[in-house]
Parts: structure tokens; C-alpha cells; sequence
């Protein structure tokens, strides 16, 4: 039984804990409030002993004591853990650190909707953008839930604070450009001639770029890839899942006009090793924009894009967007979760692509021009119609950096001006490929 006694001017509690062993309290200066205080930490313990009060009640309460920077480093380590990206959890931790300080929270009892919305409130008055802001709400929105699942709170308090929404482009403060085919080409030809640079010589700066414009690959992407990442007979690389955003393994298949260049060039790579020496992340786009400057390229635009290295992923969506591909298809080669992001974010559409788009439309009202006959007979893909109708011929582009001066122009049908056909002599330039049986005519086979 509990008992209470004196030492000095403090009355002392005596009693048994949770394991049956005898504790002593420090009570109060009051005899019979002391003895009370004995009681009820012995029936307390009786009571969890048995069962009876759920002990995480404790654990709750402990938590809620502990300084909020302990919970955010075992939150680091566990998104190391789970993502194996060490710089994206540091990131993480730092961003919801940033908003701790502003909203001068200690302990994870103060992190609340009001004191969460005051720091969104400070980030903006020192000119965070709107999606810097987006990326801490995150993350403070991560580390809440991540205190629920760990049953170190109650219930997810930030659960009604919602992210921004769409971010307009004006919002951003780095959009990154396109490379057109021209420029890229004139980059392929520089960097094949050019000295070493940043520890890479030039001619492995040229397959550098071309392998990440005809692939969409990240930067941490093409540092993971060694000579057996390469499939020439399929014309795949493959990139392990430890090294994907997606965690994934993803396999890419690159145009097989390039096969011969790849194996040319990893013959001479040692079996296990990475195929490239890449400079640090932040020197990477120094190094292509130097290269690019001395290839006579621009590196921003009047639209304040800039070109970095991930510009090349850019170009790469862009050129298939452009190509005519399906959306599903430009989505599927991005190894992107939504189309949106595919077309919305990363396409880039130039005033000649709108300008193609809108001379494919029938004016309304207007007679039928000999331009839309033509369309519907199948008869525009000549040459003498493309100058009679003002088509457009265009000669070939290569990823490899050279230019095709082959005497057969390709033809781009008006109904669709990005599809490319490879030869003018058909006359029938919309149906052409709905014909699978060798190009012969439909009427010689039975459906």
C-alpha cells in the first residue's frame, strides 16, 4: 500500500510501479494531499499493470515532450530508408526545419494548421515562388503524417492544409529551354572536336549528350549505367530501380540508328564500371553550357528560359510530342505518372507548330480550297502539289548530329503537319499507314 513520507519540508510518495518494484515521488509540502498523490500513482501503476489504462497513452506523452528536431531526424532516416536517396531526405528535413523556425514551433504539439499557414505566410513576404512554397507545405504535410503512422500523435493535424494549386509558368523562377534539332546538331559537332573539359574529353561529352537526348534520362540515371545496361540487339538501356525516380526498372529503347555508334564506343568500357565520368551535379550544366556557347548556341531565350543539362530531357519530350506520337506513347517514353505532366509541363510548343496546326483547319464559310480536296482524295503529297498548295518539305535531322542530305525531301502531310513520310512518291498521304498489307491496295484484300 502507497505511504507518504517527510523530509524537511517535503512530504515523499512511496509506492509500487508498473513492474511491482517500490518508487519514490517527490509529492508536496501537504500531508494529506500527498498521500493522495501516493495513491494514485499506485493505482495508476495497478491499472496498467493489469491491463486496464493503454500504455501508449504514455508514449504519446513523451513524445509530445521531445524537441521536434529528434522527430525530424529519425524522419530523415526513414525516408533514406524507404526512397534510398539520401539528398532528397536531407532536402526534405531542411524544408520542414525552414518552416519550424518561421513558425517558431519546438515540439510537434505546436505543429497546427494556424502556425503551419503563418510560416506559408513568412515564406511568401521573402519571395519564396509559389512552387518552393508548394514544396515545403509537402513536406510539412509528409512529416505529419509520418508522425501519425509512427504512432508518435493522435491524429494528422495538418490534414486541412492543402497545397497550392496549379503553378503557373510565370510562377517559376527557372524554366528550362528546348535545344532545337539545328542547335543540337551544331553541340553534337562541337563537342566531338572539342579539348577535355571538367575531366570528360569531348568526344564522350558528345555521346553524353546524345544518349540523354535520345533516352530522357536524369543525370543520376546516366551515372548508373555500365555496359550491361546496354541491349544493341533490342536498342534498350536499362536503368535499375535503385537508380530511377520511379524506382523502377526502366527499360528504354533508343533509335536504332544509333546501335552502331553505342557499340563502336562501348567496346573500349570496362565490364562493371560506369560507361561515363560525369563532373558533380552542379557542374554539369556549366559544362553544357559552355559547350554550347562555344558552339555558337544560345543558352536562354526572350521567354527567360535557360538551358541546363536537364534541358536535354526537355528537348527529348519535346521532339516526341512534336514527332506526332500518341499522347500515351510521349507519356509511356517520359516514364511519367500523368500525361499532364508530359504535355503541360515539359513540351515545348513554338509559334511554326501552332502556325502548321491552324493552316490544317477549314476556314468557316469559306469555299473548299484545292488544298482540302486534295487532303480528302489523298492526292497532297507530291511535289508538284506541295508547291502548288504551299506544303512544306523538310530534309532529315539526326539525334547523332548530322544532317541527311539524301535528294529525297520528306514530305509532311497538312492534315498532319509533324508526321514525317519518308518517301513522295505515294498519293496517298492521310490513309498511308492505316494499310497494313505492304502497302498494296486495300481492295486486293478481304476483311
Amino acid at each position: 500500500m502507497a505511504s507518504v513520507y517527510k523530509r524537511g519540508r517535503i512530504w515523499y510518495a512511496s509506492f509500487k510501479d508498473v513492474d511491482g518494484l517500490w518508487q519514490t515521488q517527490a509529492a508536496c509540502t501537504d500531508k494529506t494531499a500527498s498521500q493522495q498523490i501516493a495513491n494514485r500513482l499506485e493505482t495508476d501503476a495497478m491499472l496498467r499493470r493489469e491491463g486496464l489504462i493503454d500504455t501508449r497513452e504514455d508514449e504519446l506523452a513523451q513524445a509530445q515532450k521531445l524537441p521536434i528536431g529528434q522527430h525530424l531526424a529519425d524522419f530523415e532516416k526513414a525516408i533514406a530508408s524507404r526512397r534510398g536517396n539520401t539528398a532528397y531526405a536531407s532536402q526534405t528535413r531542411q524544408r520542414v526545419e525552414r518552416m519550424a523556425t518561421l513558425a517558431a514551433i519546438t515540439t510537434i504539439s505546436q505543429l497546427l494548421p494556424d502556425t503551419v499557414n503563418a510560416a506559408i505566410g513568412k515564406l511568401r513576404d521573402e519571395s519564396y515562388s509559389v512552387s518552393s512554397i508548394a514544396h515545403h507545405v509537402r513536406a510539412v504535410k509528409m512529416f505529419s503524417r509520418w508522425l501519425l503512422l509512427n504512432k508518435r500523435t493522435r491524429d494528422d493535424a495538418l490534414m486541412s492544409v492543402k497545397v497550392g494549386g496549379t503553378i503557373e509558368r510565370s510562377d517559376r523562377k527557372m524554366i528550362r529551354m528546348e535545344i532545337s534539332q539545328e542547335h543540337f546538331n551544331a553541340l553534337i559537332e562541337y563537342a566531338r572536336k572539342a579539348p577535355a573539359a571538367y575531366g570528360m574529353p569531348g568526344s564522350e561529352r558528345a555521346v553524353l549528350y546524345t544518349l540523354a537526348s535520345a533516352t530522357g534520362f536524369r543525370q543520376r540515371e546516366l551515372r548508373s549505367l555500365t555496359p550491361a545496361s546496354f541491349n544493341m540487339d533490342d536498342c534498350t538501356v536499362t536503368v535499375a530501380a535503385a537508380y530511377s525516380k520511379r524506382k523502377k526498372d526502366d527499360v528504354q529503347p533508343f533509335n536504332p540508328e544509333l546501335c552502331g555508334l553505342l557499340s563502336t564506343w562501348l567496346a573500349g568500357k570496362s565490364q562493371g564500371k560506369p560507361v561515363f565520368d560525369m563532373p558533380v551535379r552542379w557542374e554539369l550544366s556549366e559544362m553544357l553550357r559552355n559547350d554550347a556557347v562555344a558552339a555558337g548556341i544560345p543558352t536562354d531565350n526572350l521567354s527567360g528560359e535557360v538551358l541546363t543539362f536537364h534541358s536535354l530531357r526537355v528537348s527529348y519530350i519535346s521532339w516526341l510530342v512534336r514527332s506526332g506520337a500518341s499522347v500515351k506513347t510521349c507519356q509511356s517514353l517520359a516514364r511519367h505518372s500523368t500525361p499532364m505532366l508530359t504535355v503541360g509541363t515539359y513540351a515545348r510548343m513554338s509559334h511554326a507548330d501552332q502556325e502548321h496546326a491552324l493552316h490544317a483547319l477549314p476556314v468557316p464559310g469559306a469555299p473548299i480550297s484545292e488544298k482540302q480536296t486534295m487532303l480528302k482524295t489523298g492526292t497532297y503529297a507530291t511535289v508538284e502539289n506541295m508547291q502548288k498548295t504551299g506544303g512544306v518539305l523538310r530534309p532529315k535531322l539526326s539525334l547523332a548530329g548530322t544532317h541527311d542530305s539524301s535528294d529525297i525531301p520528306v514530305a509532311v502531310c497538312e492534315e498532319n503537319p509533324h508526321q514525317q513520310q519518308e518517301s513522295i512518291d505515294s498519293t496517298d498521304c492521310p490513309g498511308r499507314d492505316s494499310n497494313p498489307h505492304d502497302r498494296k491496295r486495300s481492295q486486293d484484300f478481304k476483311s
